[in-house]
């Protein structure tokens, strides 16, 4: 477990720093580390799942919670990506690899059993909220401002509150397809 921990932090350092331009090496992890809290979050996060020595580690890493970002999935795949992760908390039972989410961002719920289950490939935009039993299936799109408390497939986008679908994914044509009307959840 700590073996493949250790590698999905290494993966998600080294995309993180790929997608800033930069080439993994300690010098550009420390300047990173330095210039952006929302890098300082999920290497703090990252860390705190390796167990042991983990622990050690992340209470060298104490200012990231000045943020009210509070990440409690114990399982997140990889490339895990925080685009304003200010004011946010994670809860879901799991969250598949390549998760985007933005600023005051809610998934969880009012207890620790019954959280959300995310796929791969999920976006979560900024003041949405995902609550309850439910699952995010794969390549699913969350619009700004949405409340999701129902199930929502894969390749589906949604928007508002509550959330309705408003476009398929074709894999196909690698393109969203507006759906004819909107489709409750």
């Amino acid at each position: 477990r700590m073996g493949q921990e250790t590698e999905i932090l290494k993966n998600d350092v080294k995309n993180w720093l790929a997608w800033h331009g930069r080439q993994l090496s300690f010098k550009s992890f420390m300047a990173e580390f330095a210039r952006d809290w929302a890098f300082r979050i999920l290497v703090k996060y990252r860390i705190s799942r390796l167990g042991g020595g983990g622990k050690v580690l992340k209470r060298l890493i104490p200012f990231t919670s000045k943020y009210n970002t509070f990440i409690v999935t114990k399982k997140i795949g990889r490339n895990l990506r925080m685009m304003h992760p200010f004011s946010s908390i994670i809860n879901a039972e799991s969250i598949g690899d390549n998760f985007i989410f933005y600023q005051n961002v809610t998934i969880g719920t009012n207890r620790d059993s019954n959280r959300p289950r995310i796929g791969n490939n999920v976006i979560v935009n900024a003041h949405s909220v995902i609550i309850g039993d439910i699952t995010i299936g794969d390549n699913v799109w969350i619009g700004a401002c949405s409340f999701v408390s129902k199930s929502v497939p894969s390749d589906t986008m949604v928007v508002g509150n509550p959330a309705k679908a408003v476009k398929r994914y074709n894999p196909s044509t690698k393109t969203w397809e507006k759906l004819t009307s909107h489709i409750p959840l």
